[in-house]
């Protein structure tokens, strides 16, 4: 292989590498905000307080 192609190819690969690595991020970075806004949490009251360390929980 000669030193041109050689580094050629390298460039594409290392410029596909990193496109591919932050393109398909781009495409659904502002979708995944959306879903994220509904969510509700609910604390349940009958779960064991793990608040004390060292202390008897039950």
């Amino acid at each position: 292989m000669n030193r041109k192609k050689f580094f050629t190819s390298l460039t594409i690969g290392t410029l596909g590498f990193a496109l591919f690595n932050t393109y398909p991020f781009k495409l659904f970075k502002d979708k995944s905000k959306a879903i994220n806004t509904n969510i509700k949490l609910k604390i349940n009251p009958m779960a064991v307080s793990r608040k004390n360390k060292g202390g008897k929980n039950v």
